[in-house]
């Protein structure tokens, strides 16, 4: 939870907001698991999609934001 919160205070992409009708977007908590679930079980992008209701482009997005974001925050 320490770096979901983290990832949500400093980053925009994985802070939660609303699309154009209003509707609250993926939870910072949501895009976090999909990118560890993709990572820790080899998991593809589409394979989260039953899982966590995440399409697979939204699940690379993911992967791709939380791998450039947790080197910058933890290690650069």
């Amino acid at each position: 939870m320490r770096i979901v919160d983290r990832l949500s205070n400093k980053i925009p992409y994985f802070e939660q907001r609303r699309d154009a009708n209003g509707k609250l977007d993926f939870s910072s908590l949501q895009n976090a698991t999909t990118a560890i679930c993709m990572m820790s079980y080899g998991l593809a992008a589409d394979a989260v999609d039953e899982y966590l209701q995440i399409g697979e482009s939204t699940s690379m997005l993911c992967l791709e934001f939380f791998l450039e974001e947790i080197i910058y925050l933890f290690w650069g």
